[in-house]
């Protein structure tokens, strides 16, 4: 009896651990700023490699903040 009861409880606690590994994305947040002035600069590109090839990208705001998924 209690040999079932543990294996239930590790099955169940496989199951949510295989459905919400995968489910959350990351970002990378961040701010350009110029490295004289500390102002934000507006606009930039910035990129994300892995092993040498473009993986994705964005583009800062106004604030030179950026968000990428």
């Amino acid at each position: 009896m209690i040999r079932k009861i543990l294996v239930t409880i590790f099955v169940i606690i496989s199951c949510f651990s295989i459905s919400f590994s995968q489910t959350g994305q990351g970002s990378i947040e961040g701010v350009i700023t110029d490295p004289d002035t500390k102002e934000p600069l507006p606009f930039v590109n910035v990129i994300v490699e892995m092993n040498g090839n473009q993986v994705t990208g964005g583009v800062s705001d106004f604030d030179g903040k950026f968000d990428i998924k």
